[in-house]
């Protein structure tokens, strides 16, 4: 018996980009309807999200991590998340986590580090979601929530996050990512 992972001989090939049409444009994304042909000569049709690159934030506060809470359209609930959003045309994926957690939540940090990249959905999307820890916060005034923004910001020790998440408080699957991030970067320190 095999101890490996089983593996056919044959290397896998792009799949070759025929046409790219938007099929629908929303204040928020895109789809696009791409045509698309395999190395075997298959052809098809795959709709695609055209999405902005996203950006989360882990900021921490002494023991405690920054989080906000908001009701999200989609699961029509509410949610427990860490800050994030949109990055937007012209910004680098850091000035917009500096944007975000300002906007959300009224804190700046000090120090910014990178610590995780990941695709949302390949399947279905064409952006990135980055994930920094902001360190050394401090509040520096106001928030400044977008239109159809209503948040309430939290604190919660950072020793709950694991339980939280085991017990479906937390639930969005880019903030349960985003503390393996942090989880693997701490290992590392």
């Amino acid at each position: 018996m095999s101890s490996g992972h089983a593996s056919k001989k044959h290397s896998l090939k792009k799949w070759t980009l025929q046409s790219s049409d938007v099929f629908c444009e929303t204040p928020f994304y895109k789809i696009l309807e791409n045509k698309v042909r395999s190395a075997s000569n298959t052809e098809a049709k795959w709709y695609i999200l055209d999405l902005p690159d996203w950006v989360n934030i882990v900021a921490i506060d002494g023991d405690d991590v920054l989080f906000v809470q908001q009701y999200r359209h989609g699961s029509q609930e509410f949610s427990l998340e860490i800050p994030g959003g949109i990055v937007d045309p012209g910004e680098t994926h850091l000035e917009a986590a500096k944007r975000e957690l300002l906007e959300e939540t009224g804190f700046s940090a000090n120090k910014w580090v990178e610590i995780g990249r990941l695709s949302p959905n390949p399947a279905l999307q064409n952006n990135l979601c980055v994930t920094f820890l902001a360190i050394d916060v401090e509040d520096s005034g106001q928030t400044h929530f977008d239109e159809h923004e209503e948040l309430q910001t939290q604190r919660i020790p950072l020793y709950e996050i694991d339980d939280l998440c085991s017990k479906e408080k937390i639930h969005h699957a880019l903030v349960v990512a985003a503390f393996d991030h942090l989880r693997r970067y701490n290992s590392k320190s």
